[in-house]
């Protein structure tokens, strides 16, 4: 079967209409474009969707990589309190001793799978500092059993990664919809999309070069109280303040 595009639009309200247009190779969806009026998201389960974040107009990529891993099945069994919780500030060399020492503080047990999880943030680091052309990372990892982040709201970071490795994943809406859901504060919204536990995504904010302080995607944390969830949230930003290279 040869490769062919489809092209769906979908109304959402009467001010906003999205276009979607789907990749499709012997009948598997590769790759979605979610385009607005004014910018766009790319969706994608292989990693190199992610580069398309320096694209002009590209607000948001996200690599739906999904949970497929041993580790991360064994991630979700470990209680809470054992799961690290660490600010560093470290260059691709120093991520796993720092993530190895962040995971002995918090007393997760050892092992492969446990090396395995440390590994794959140690791979993020390295896409992140690729695609930021900087040198180290501001690395966060939150345990959150509340709702943190819990308004929408759009990042003033240039360039941040954000990765759920246990519970639900960061909540996002398409940009003709911003005004409506900002007006929002933490309400729900019908035409909100929430990332899947173990998706990568690349949020441009409104400190990349040239874009408007009402550009970025907006998005928060999903609602949890009360539930028994602790998520485990991996954030990203470059450690100084303006890149040294260009992204483009």
């Amino acid at each position: 079967m040869t490769n062919h595009q489809q092209t769906i639009v979908e109304k959402v309200d009467e001010s906003a209409e999205i276009r979607l247009n789907v990749s499709i190779h012997a009948g598997c969806l590769e790759d979605l474009h979610v385009q607005t009026a004014s910018q766009e998201v790319r969706l994608g389960v292989e990693p190199a969707v992610l580069k398309s974040i320096a694209e002009t107009g590209v607000a948001l990529t996200v690599w739906q990589r999904g949970v497929r891993n041993d580790w991360q099945a064994w991630l979700t069994q470990l209680p809470s309190q054992t799961l690290p919780c660490c600010r560093l500030q470290v260059c691709l060399d120093e991520a796993i001793p720092a993530l190895q020492d962040a995971c002995d503080a918090s007393g997760m047990p050892h092992g492969q799978p446990r090396n395995d999880f440390v590994a794959d943030i140690a791979k993020l680091v390295g896409i992140f500092l690729s695609q930021a052309a900087c040198d180290k990372v501001q690395l966060r990892l939150d345990v959150i059993t509340d709702n943190a982040c819990k308004k929408w709201h759009r990042d003033c970071t240039p360039l941040r990664m954000v990765c759920t490795y246990r519970g639900p994943g960061t909540m996002w809406v398409p940009s003709d919809l911003s005004r409506q859901t900002l007006e929002k504060s933490e309400d729900e919204v019908p035409w909100a999309s929430t990332m899947k536990t173990g998706d990568v995504a690349f949020f441009k904010g409104c400190g990349w070069p040239g874009q408007a302080h009402e550009g970025g995607v907006v998005h928060r944390s999903p609602s949890i109280t009360g539930q028994g969830i602790a998520r485990l949230v991996l954030v990203l930003d470059a450690a100084r303040e303006s890149m040294t290279r260009s992204t483009s």
